[in-house]
């Protein structure tokens, strides 16, 4: 054979060969595109098969969905508002949504929207195997704690909307946290992402539920002086002066001393001079002496209507909710008491603003305390904890609390000055009465009785049978050492105080306990 021959024979091989090749991947070629994207030109003896996926964890629920029946908010949440603006004639509970799509449904032109994500006909891949699904149908389940899912009816969805509906019947249970998303049931089991919501059986707005406000009370002092004007010299001399304390919420701080007030002051005038700013920190400043519950809580006021008056009802709307929470938890009545009241009290000396019918002057609101409890089984006072508030034995008021307080309470308590008294050029000069509030964390650890001239601790037993008394300002250290800049004050309630003078607040009058203790309060660190 001769070189020509076999350079023939080659090329022969090498076109056979490559024809075969060619054949096999023609017949074999299966083409996977993305739905919407350009169709590949093939020869007529190609075959392609179209998969496509509907689109999983490309939905987003938005925040701030609301449920609401007759008007009402019907689930935990911001819905108050929302609810007013709805049919209150409508019996149903509607749960309120709306859906974000992600860029897989918004940009594929087969999906587009909610309506067609849920409902177009399309085919599946799953792995190595292909499903048809013809019929697909999307269903909005609720799952609670244990796994239980309740599937309810997405037929009302809108193509021209991702606003949606969503009927919550009678298997969705009251007081239960369920997660909620959207699925397709019927072949994908694609999904959105889950919210959560918790239906109530009281159609009051939730923010009723949440825990009240609470706001820490800063504690200062005032020192008052007695003018005496040399004669001789026409020079002014302070010869003596007495402190008064007084307290204050940042919401309402008190105003500066007026320069043309020389007895009273109450920042530091050795460090700052004699003319107050409101830039100086005042005078022995004790920032959250105690807390209280804030004025700012709208819920301690009357605003919601009353369903059957049809108006506001003169009371607080938080014992409005207390009282519904009661018979919720199946009591036949309600709160039979008032829990909360408000405590005033003196933010400015009222020598200071020149004006006894000045503004200033006046008892400024520092927040909302709570009446003290009585073990009926010990006739003693307490002040509830969280252990409390889940504890079947303790009363239906206190049970009640459990989400709208939900924090530990402590005690607080009034103090009242010794007498203090000075003789100036032969006068004798009187101190105004001067009061201070302790939190019981604080005085349970200063405080004693007199016996034997001995300051002596008390016991859980003789707290309640002794006359207490503490040295103020406090020094725990050593609490039973009267130091040389102390004062020595003593335990009262209100209902023992003779008069109002001075910087002591306003209260409630009720029982009093048998430590003294005038309200309960939120708890410090």
């Amino acid at each position: 054979m001769n070189g020509k021959t076999c350079l023939l024979l080659i090329l022969a091989l090498l076109l056979f060969l490559s024809g075969c090749v060619s054949d096999t991947g023609r017949e074999s070629s299966t083409l996977i595109k993305d739905v919407g994207s350009n169709s590949t030109n093939t020869s007529d003896n190609q075959t392609e098969t179209e998969i496509i996926e509907r689109p999983d964890n490309s939905i987003f629920l938005q925040s701030g969905f609301c449920a609401c029946k007759a008007g009402k908010p019907a689930i935990l949440g911001q819905c108050g508002t929302f609810c007013a603006g709805k049919d209150e004639s409508d019996q149903n509970t509607t749960l309120y949504l709306e859906a974000k799509l992600g860029e897989e449904i918004l940009l594929n032109s087969e999906f587009g929207n909610l309506y067609n994500w849920c409902n177009k006909a399309v085919t599946n891949s799953n792995s190595d195997s292909q499903t048809s699904c013809a019929n697909p149908q999307c269903v909005f389940r609720l799952t609670d704690s244990d796994g239980d899912s309740v599937d309810l009816d997405l037929s009302n969805l809108k193509s021209t909307s991702n606003k949606f509906e969503v009927i919550l019947n009678s298997d969705v249970e009251f007081d239960k946290t369920y997660i909620g998303k959207i699925v397709e049931n019927q072949c994908s089991q694609s999904k959105s992402d889950s919210i959560q919501l918790r239906r109530i059986s009281s159609f009051d707005d939730p923010g009723t539920l949440s825990p009240l406000k609470v706001d820490p009370v800063s504690g200062y002092s005032c020192l008052t002086r007695d003018a005496r004007v040399d004669g001789a010299s026409n020079t002014i001399f302070y010869d003596t002066g007495f402190k008064l304390h007084f307290y204050y919420i940042d919401f309402n701080q008190p105003p500066v001393i007026p320069a043309n007030i020389k007895n009273v002051f109450c920042h530091d005038i050795a460090r700052y001079g004699s003319i107050d700013n409101i830039s100086y920190p005042r005078l022995e400043l004790n920032p959250g002496a105690f807390n209280v519950w804030s004025v700012t809580d709208s819920r301690f006021y009357d605003i919601k209507i009353d369903p059957e008056l049809g108006d506001v009802n003169g009371k607080i709307d938080i014992h409005d909710t207390i009282d519904t929470i009661i018979k919720q938890n199946g009591y036949s009545s309600g709160l039979t008491f008032n829990l909360f009241y408000e405590l005033k009290w003196s933010n400015f000396p009222s020598e200071a603003s020149g004006d006894s019918n000045s503004a200033n002057s006046g008892q400024a609101p520092l927040g909302y305390i709570m009446a003290p409890f009585i073990d009926p089984s010990t006739n003693r006072s307490f002040c509830p904890k969280f252990a409390d508030y889940t504890d079947p034995e303790r009363s239906p008021a206190i049970q009640a609390m459990k989400d709208v307080v939900g924090v530990d309470t402590e005690g607080l308590y009034l103090g009242v000055k010794e007498p203090e008294a000075a003789v100036i050029e032969g006068e004798l000069l009187i101190a105004p009465d001067d009061y201070i509030i302790v939190n019981e964390t604080l005085l349970k650890q200063i405080w004693f009785y007199f016996q034997n001239e001995q300051a002596i601790a008390p016991t859980s037993l003789t707290e309640g049978t002794k006359t207490l008394h503490f040295y103020w300002p406090p020094n725990t250290a050593s609490p039973y050492i009267r130091n040389s800049d102390q004062k020595l004050y003593t335990v009262r309630h209100p209902s023992q105080i003779s008069n109002n003078n001075g910087s002591s607040g306003t209260f409630s009058t009720i029982q009093v306990p048998h430590d003294k203790k005038f309200a309960c309060a939120p708890a410090g660190e």
